[in-house]
């Protein structure tokens, strides 16, 4: 009837928009994606995994046998993607090797069974990542996060700082030690221990807690000076940690200035007595 080849077209043409919205993302993905049969014969790559694997074509790549692959089979490739076929569970798994233009990379690969109407993996989906670029961020950041550590242990100040659901998210030693710390109170990594373990050593307690919770809730930084019970003082420097205009927490930095206030007060009486 009319109405069948009516539905029956409109599902063909459903069927081959949804083929060419596939094409399109399998052409510009910018991960490699290839498909291979069971006995590791290339079916389809598109170009990102043409470019990972230094393949100069897809007719080039379709010939090559990816179990006897050289930079693949150099990583175990070939026990992972029998072991993908025969349990029909997927596999991750990062490889390097050196391309033929001399360049070292680092990439990783995700093989998924699919499987056939018997049950059975008939073909393995390949995803390849090139992950150089990203393992070297990642190296170089860890490197700036050493460097960074290295000078905050050895600043004489002590240094807190803490996101805003209260978590410290880095204590240098000389900040444990300046209020007295013990590491086991330091390991709760939550700022409201470590201040209600501190609140006895200062001579203003309220107002200290008062102006902390201020803060907390301030994007603006503050400066001002803590007297304690045994006579020391301490200047407390605190300024927000900002994520474009949304406020993520504080770091307040602490120097002991009881000395320096000592040798001003003994310099103020010997002027005193100068002057009388």
């Amino acid at each position: 009837t009319l109405v069948d080849i009516t539905e029956r077209k409109q599902a063909e043409e459903a069927l081959r928009e949804n083929e060419e919205r596939y094409r399109m993302l399998f052409a510009n993905a910018p991960v490699g994606i290839l498909s291979a049969d069971a006995q590791g014969r290339i079916i389809e790559v598109n170009p990102a995994a043409l470019q990972i694997l230094g393949s100069p074509s897809a007719e080039a790549t379709k010939l090559i046998n990816l179990l006897t692959f050289p930079p693949l089979a150099a990583a175990g490739f070939s026990s992972d993607f029998k072991r993908c076929v025969e349990n029909s569970r997927p596999v991750f798994a990062e490889f390097s090797y050196t391309t033929r233009w001399g360049k070292n990379i680092l990439a990783q690969y995700h093989l998924t069974p699919i499987m056939g109407e018997n049950g059975q993996t008939t073909h393995i989906q390949i995803i390849l990542e090139d992950i150089t670029e990203r393992r070297q961020a990642e190296e170089a950041l860890r490197d700036r996060e050493t460097s960074l550590q290295a000078v905050l242990q050895s600043t004489a100040d002590g240094i807190l700082a803490v996101n805003s659901e209260n978590q410290v998210l880095y204590a240098n030693e000389r900040f444990a030690k300046m209020w007295l710390i013990p590491q086991s109170t330091m390991n709760s990594k939550d700022d409201a221990v470590l201040i209600q373990y501190i609140l006895d050593q200062l001579v203003d307690p309220q107002g200290f807690l008062h102006k902390v919770q201020e803060l907390y809730k301030s994007d603006r930084e503050s400066f001002d000076t803590l007297n304690f019970k045994d006579g020391r003082v301490f200047e407390r420097l605190s300024r927000p940690m900002l994520q474009g205009t949304d406020l993520r927490g504080r770091v307040w930095s602490f120097r002991d200035i009881t000395e320096r206030r000592q040798a001003e007060e003994d310099l103020r009486r010997a002027e005193g007595k100068y002057r009388n």
